[in-house]
C-alpha cells in the first residue's frame, strides 16, 4: 500500500516535475548536440525516480530527489556527448592525415616504459616494489619488507617514491607531448 501511495504522489508530481526539468535542462545545455537531448534527459530522469520508487526506496522530497538525480543525468550526457566528439575527431584525423593516428594508450605505455628506464636502478625497483601489490594486508606486509630491504624509516621511504614517481611523471609528461607532435612514416 504505501508503494502505491508513493507512486500516486510521483504521478501527481511527475507533471510539475517535468518543466522543472525541462528549464534545468534547457539552462545548462547551450551546445547545439546538447539542446537536442533536453527531452531525453528528463525522461531519463524522470525514469530513474520511478524505477528508485519500484525499489521501495524511500524519497521524502521527489523534487529535490529529481533534480539531484538531473544533475547525475546532465554530467553522464556531457560525458557521452565529449567521448563521441573525441571519436569524430579520431576519426576526421585518421582519414584527413598523411600518418596514421596512434593509439593514445599506446603512446603512454611507450612512454612509461622509456621514462622506467632512465630513473636509476634504486628508484625503479623502489616504484616497481611499491606498485607490485595494489591492496589489503599483502600490500602492507609488502611496503615493511621494502622499508627492510632499502633500511629505510616509513616517511623516507614515502618521500623517495613521492620523489621518483614526480620524475616519472613528468618524463612521461613530456615524452607523450612529444610524441603527440610527433609525425610518424606510413
Amino acid at each position: 500500500m504505501l508503494i502505491i501511495e508513493r507512486q500516486q504522489k510521483f504521478t501527481y508530481a511527475a507533471d510539475s516535475l517535468r518543466s522543472r526539468l525541462k528549464t534545468y535542462f534547457c539552462r545548462r545545455c547551450t551546445r547545439p548536440d546538447e539542446a537536442a537531448m533536453v527531452e531525453d534527459c528528463v525522461q531519463e530522469t524522470l525514469l530513474r525516480v520511478a524505477r528508485k520508487l519500484e525499489d521501495g526506496e524511500e524519497i521524502v522530497n521527489f523534487e529535490a530527489f529529481a533534480m539531484r538525480t538531473a544533475k547525475f543525468v546532465y554530467y553522464e550526457l556531457l560525458n557521452q556527448l565529449r567521448r563521441e566528439r573525441n571519436r569524430e575527431e579520431l576519426v576526421e584525423q585518421s582519414s584527413g592525415s598523411v600518418a596514421p593516428v596512434r593509439p593514445e594508450l599506446e603512446i603512454k605505455a611507450g612512454c612509461v616504459e622509456r621514462c622506467l628506464m632512465r630513473l636509476n636502478e634504486t628508484e625503479r625497483a623502489l616504484i616497481e616494489a611499491w606498485f607490485a601489490v595494489p591492496a589489503g594486508e599483502a600490500k602492507i606486509e609488502k611496503r615493511r619488507q621494502i622499508r627492510e630491504q632499502f633500511d629505510l624509516t616509513p616517511s623516507t621511504l614515502r618521500v623517495r617514491i613521492f620523489r621518483a614517481i614526480n620524475k616519472l611523471r613528468a618524463c612521461c609528461r613530456n615524452c607523450v607531448q612529444c610524441e603527440a607532435n610527433r609525425v610518424f612514416p606510413m
